[in-house]
């Protein structure tokens, strides 16, 4: 069983709010554990999403992976496809909104919790939060993945912000749990960039 840094529980009560970018209204309900949720096998999906950074690395693409969990069943799974798609937005985060709402799925995601393999950047919280995304549990922190992508000497590039600080300053809030078996996360990055 996975137990977060802190102690605690996310309390999300019944909510709506309209969305400012498409107008519609957007409702959430529940309540999760961050510590204990019954029926799921946290390092069982952890490892799942390590195994999809495995995937999309072998596919050429940067080793992320993204899925969501509803009930301790897996809703949808995604990788990175930047190279593939020719996008730079199609980070395992936004791909797994994306397929989501490909699939009429978007409602599920308050619901549950979406699992990535590294902590999400700034762009994809953002858009998880918009689909409705208010739990997220992840394996590699961004101050560690920082240290594959900067070159030595060179300083890091990027933003200078976690994910739980945006979240955190999200109406209604987002809960990120994690980093978690980082050095297992890690191994997908290692000779991926100049760095590692």
């Amino acid at each position: 069983m996975i137990h977060p840094p802190t102690s605690g529980y996310l309390w999300v009560s019944i909510e709506s709010h309209r969305c400012v970018a498409c107008r519609s209204v957007v409702t959430w309900v529940g309540s999760r554990s961050l510590a204990s949720l019954p029926g799921v096998d946290q390092n069982a999906l952890l490892s799942r999403v390590f195994e999809l950074a495995d995937e999309a690395r072998s596919d050429v693409d940067h080793p992320f992976g993204a899925l969501l969990e509803v009930d301790g069943d897996i809703v949808v799974e995604a990788h990175n496809r930047v190279n593939t798609n020719r996008d730079l937005t199609e980070h395992a985060e936004t791909r797994l909104v994306r397929v989501l709402q490909e699939k009429n799925l978007l409602g599920k995601l308050p619901f549950g919790t979406v699992y990535t393999s590294c902590e999400p950047c700034p762009m994809c919280v953002g858009a998880m939060f918009w689909a409705g995304t208010r739990l997220v549990v992840y394996g590699l922190s961004h101050d560690r993945l920082s240290e594959f992508t900067t070159m030595p000497g060179a300083a890091p590039g990027g933003f200078a912000i976690s994910a739980a600080e945006i979240g955190g300053r999200a109406a209604p809030p987002m809960a990120f749990s994690g980093p978690y078996r980082e050095d297992e996360a890690a191994q997908a990055r290692l000779g991926f960039w100049v760095n590692s």
